[in-house]
């Protein structure tokens, strides 16, 4: 399969790590975030621009495109939030390096599938939490036929979320 999108994902033996994000979709993420004015941010994973192009106006903000020379994993200056829809297929990579690199929280277009309880267990260890998760339609172009989020973490736990002790603690008990 051949689409335009940021993420490797297997098609039938077919791979591709790039899931444009339409503008629409990503200055609506960016506005759920609730950025205070004076915040930068980064996008590591540049493609069309359509984060970075719909951040405010800092003129701290930042990109990095492997496809422009540059690699997020060679970027070690820190921004209070980094935005973007990453590769999928390096996922636990870049979860661990944005928590280095993030001053007060992050936001990721992620498959449902990639909450796993040890990436958010890793991240709850590096001081995020998540804070907001927002379920939304996979734009047309990316042919995808499984759920998607926008999740943000911040370094604020949020009461409104049920934490991982609590989910397996559930588990448990229907398991017996």
């Amino acid at each position: 399969m051949n689409n335009k999108s940021g993420n490797k994902i297997q098609f039938d033996n077919e791979t591709n790590d790039e899931l444009y994000t339409p503008s629409s979709l990503s200055k609506r993420f960016i506005e759920i975030m609730e950025i205070p004015s004076g915040d930068n941010c980064l996008d590591p994973f540049y493609g069309t621009g359509s984060f970075f192009n719909n951040f405010n106006d800092n003129k701290n903000n930042s990109f990095c495109e492997i496809n422009l020379g540059k690699d997020f994993f060679k970027y070690d200056v820190k921004h209070d939030w980094i935005i973007s829809n990453p590769p999928f297929s390096q996922l636990t990579k870049i979860l661990e390096y944005t928590c280095q690199i993030s001053i007060k929280g992050f936001g990721y277009v992620m498959p449902a599938y990639s909450l796993s309880s040890s990436r958010i267990k890793n991240i709850n260890l590096n001081g995020f939490y998540i804070d907001k998760m927002i379920h939304f339609s996979n734009p047309k172009e990316w042919g995808l036929g499984f759920q998607m989020f926008f999740v943000v973490f911040t370094k604020t736990k949020n009461k409104s979320f049920i934490n991982l002790e609590s989910i397996n603690y559930v588990q448990k008990r229907l398991i017996k």
